[in-house]
């Protein structure tokens, strides 16, 4: 039983990440909401599962990536994001994720990110800021903080 509990997290960001791959090129999924905050929603899961799993945020999101074809998942490719995602460039939108410490320890206890939009589309897109809360913000037309308004 402990095993299949253990297991959860990395099974649920795999439902939701196979449901977001339906729509890897596009900017809008097919009910029209825009995908930076569902991918932002990715991360989130991804980062939690990480966390439970390590007992420590990653470093990058570059290690919530795939392994090598036939590798064990581990720290530094924990095989819960696909490569683009993990790459923090996507579907017109940079991901800049942000670990934190405390001063004078090891291991990662919080995070933020941002999901900024890049390319000849930015313009009239909107700006998120997401952190270990789970809670996701936005903008209208500059970048999102602590401070913005959640999203519904």
């Amino acid at each position: 039983m402990t095993a299949r509990l253990a297991a959860l997290p990395r099974f649920v960001s795999a439902v939701c990440i196979a449901g977001l791959a339906l729509a890897c090129h596009s900017h809008q999924i097919s009910d029209g909401q825009p995908t930076a905050p569902r991918y932002l929603h990715v991360l989130i899961i991804s980062l939690m599962s990480y966390d439970a799993q390590y007992k420590t945020f990653p470093a990058s999101l570059a290690a919530l990536g795939p392994t090598q074809r036939g590798g064990i998942s581990n720290a530094d490719t924990a095989n819960l994001v696909d490569a683009t995602l993990a790459s923090g460039v996507c579907f017109g939108y940079v991901f800049h994720y942000v670990p934190t410490k405390p001063t004078g320890k090891a291991k990662f206890v919080a995070f933020t990110i941002t999901a900024e939009p890049v390319g000849s589309e930015a313009s009239g897109r909107k700006h998120y800021f997401a952190d270990d809360t789970g809670v996701i913000r936005a903008e209208a037309d500059h970048t999102a903080t602590a401070a913005s308004r959640p999203i519904d």
